[in-house]
Formats: structure tokens, C-alpha cells, sequence
């Protein structure tokens, strides 16, 4: 199975002797496919609550923010609305 992996990976592969066959997604391929790492990074994240996983979750975002023609700065002001609307996760709510 295809599956979408850091710049660097296939040098690393190759440097450990091994064959690293690749090619370029296409626009279309890159979104399915940065959808389908973020599913695999947040599961990774789940379960072993490494902080390397979080870092590999804030890395795919950026892409998608980037593919969806986002701004940090855009993402910012996004978020500031939704906090004002429903607030954060502070106060620790469970909704029963």
C-alpha cells in the first residue's frame, strides 16, 4: 500500500541499504493522503502518547492548512471565533 511519508524517509531507506521506490502525488492523491497520516499520527498519538506523535500530527496539519489555502494567521482567527462561541476544554467538562 502507497502511503504518504517525509521528505527524508527515502534517502534514510536508502542509506540503510535498502530500495525506496517512489513517485509525486498528485493534488488530488495528496489530499486523501494527508487525511489518511493524520488518522494514522492521532492513532499513534492515542496509543502511545508520545510527544514525537504530537509533533508528527502538528506536521500533517500544516500541510492541510496549507493545502486548504489556510494562514496561521487565518487559522488563529478561526479559533478565537470558536473559542468565543463554545469556549475551550478549561474547565475540564464532561457531558453526560
Amino acid at each position: 500500500m502507497a502511503r504518504l511519508v517525509r521528505d527524508k524517509i527515502p534517502e534514510i531507506i536508502r542509506r540503510d541499504g535498502k530500495k525506496a521506490k517512489t513517485r509525486t502525488a498528485t493534488k488530488k492523491e495528496f489530499w486523501g493522503k494527508l487525511k489518511e497520516k493524520l488518522k494514522e499520527e492521532v492513532n499513534d498519538f492515542v496509543k502511545t502518547e508520545n510527544k514525537e506523535e504530537l509533533v508528527d500530527i502538528y506536521e500533517v496539519l500544516n500541510e492541510i492548512y496549507k493545502v486548504m489555502g489556510l494562514s496561521k494567521k487565518k487559522l488563529a482567527e478561526i479559533r478565537k471565533i470558536k473559542v468565543r462561541k463554545k469556549g475551550k476544554y478549561k474547565n475540564k467538562i464532561i457531558l453526560e
